[in-house]
Parts: C-alpha cells; sequence; structure tokens
C-alpha cells in the first residue's frame, strides 16, 4: 500500500484526488489543508509520498519543501498546482522537488499523469524487491473525462474546460447556469431526483458516495452524448454549502 498524504486548501480539489488515487486500490490517501496540519500529521506517521498544492495560506509549496529538508525529511514530493507558471515550475524542480504536475483542463490526461508519477516514485523509493514489482504491476486505474460541481440546487459552480469543448460550447459559458440545461429532456426528471436525494451535510473534509447514474448530455447542435457520473458530497467547510462532485466518464467508443 503507498501512503499519500495531500496538502491542498481547496476541499473540493483534494476530494476529487483523493477519490480517483484510490479507487482502483493500492494507494491510501491522507487530507490535510494546510502547511501546519502536515507538519504534525508528519511527525505522527510516516508517507510515501507527499502530493502539495502550490499557493496556499501562509506558505506555498516551495517553501513547504524547503522546510521539510531542512527538517531532515526526505520523502519525495510532487507538486500539484493549477496556479504556477513555467517559472514555478522550473523553481521547484530546481529545488529538488520530485515532480510537478499542473492541475490544467484536461482531467483525464492530469489524473493520468498524477498517478503514474506516485506509481514510479513509490517504486523508486521502496526497497521491498517484491512490493516494487506490485507497484508496476498494477493496472494503470480509473481516470475522468471531466469533472462539474454543483451547489445543493444543480446550479453549475465549476465545468471542466474538457466539457465544454466536448459540447462545443465557448469556453466559460456553463458556470451558473442550471445542470439540467445541458442535459437531454429525457433525463431531466431523473437528474432532480438524483440532486434532491443526495446526502448533503456531510462531515468537513469528507466526502460521501451518491452512486453512480447514467445521462444524455446535450451537445450546442441538439445532438446527444451519454455520459457516465459518479457522484459525490463534499464540503468546503466554514460556513460554505455543501457541492455535489460530479465526475464524468465517456463511453471508450466516444473519446477524442
Amino acid at each position: 500500500m503507498i501512503h499519500i498524504l495531500l496538502v491542498d486548501d481547496d476541499p473540493a480539489l483534494f476530494n476529487v484526488t483523493k477519490i480517483l488515487l484510490e479507487r482502483d486500490g493500492g494507494i491510501k490517501v491522507e487530507l490535510c489543508s494546510s502547511v501546519g496540519e502536515a507538519m504534525v500529521m508528519l511527525g505522527k506517521k510516516e508517507y510515501d509520498v507527499i502530493i502539495s498544492d502550490y499557493d496556499m495560506p501562509g506558505r506555498d509549496g516551495i517553501e513547504f519543501f524547503m522546510d521539510l529538508r531542512r527538517k531532515g525529511f526526505s520523502i519525495p514530493f510532487i507538486l500539484f498546482t493549477g496556479k504556477g507558471d513555467e517559472n514555478t515550475a522550473i523553481k521547484a524542480l530546481n529545488c529538488g522537488i520530485d515532480y510537478y504536475q499542473k492541475k490544467g483542463d484536461n482531467s483525464r490526461e492530469v489524473f493520468r499523469n498524477l498517478r503514474g508519477a506516485v506509481m514510479d516514485i513509490a517504486s523508486r523509493r521502496m526497497s521491498d524487491p517484491t512490493r516494487e514489482s506490485r507497484v508496476e504491476g498494477q493496472d494503470p486505474g480509473f481516470f475522468p473525462d471531466f469533472v462539474v460541481i454543483t451547489n445543493p440546487e444543480g446550479q453549475i459552480v465549476s465545468a471542466d474546460k474538457n466539457l465544454e469543448k466536448l459540447l462545443e460550447l465557448p469556453e466559460g459559458s456553463m458556470k451558473s447556469r442550471s445542470l439540467l440545461a445541458f442535459v437531454s429532456p429525457r433525463c431531466r426528471e431523473e437528474v432532480r431526483r438524483y440532486i434532491a436525494s443526495s446526502r448533503f451535510g456531510t462531515p468537513e473534509n469528507e466526502a460521501k458516495n451518491q452512486g453512480t447514474f447514467n445521462l444524455d448530455l446535450l451537445m450546442d447542435d441538439g445532438s446527444t452524448i451519454a455520459v457516465e457520473f459518479l457522484g459525490k458530497i463534499i464540503s468546503r467547510g466554514g460556513g460554505h454549502p455543501d457541492e455535489l462532485l460530479l465526475i464524468g466518464s465517456l463511453p471508450r467508443c466516444e473519446r477524442p
């Protein structure tokens, strides 16, 4: 089992990262939302890999990495960020960070690369040959084609640019609109029931599985495309309302 400490102050992002990395087994992800919390956890338990966001309150991901090395921690470190630029990547690698992954817009590619980096780093770190071969032989796993986040009323809070591209919609056009506007009329009642039955009120920093469902999404020209969604309820805490995280997967024959 590969034990990962994931440090990110965005609950939506770290929940989807945990879900997708753990989905096919062999990986256990523990979450924390700040560098201070991470240092406490590192003092109590040994981890195989750290995955950290770059832009966090107090100290950024590179400063966190440098603090760890000064304190004698040699744990492999992956910087996983959506706000860094080319200079950040160069600085990170020059400092000795093992791997830099930009969050980007292509969910499938991003999480495939991230899981691949975890497997590669962990296999090099593990000295037991039997354990190493198990890591290398694992299935590459499930990766989403896109991710959508809605509020309890079904209004879209965030939509993957991959989905907008798939539906041939202008970038940013899905945000703040109802999810139902992009669903085939024959599937809308099912989506209404799904959202209404979702178990909002989950404990902070946890994700509750709402199960999978299939529906047809509307493309800009009026045609439809079949999609399978896995739903998770996530909590941002701090008085913010819960949100519904929908991880979408296309049939293999439909993937670009």
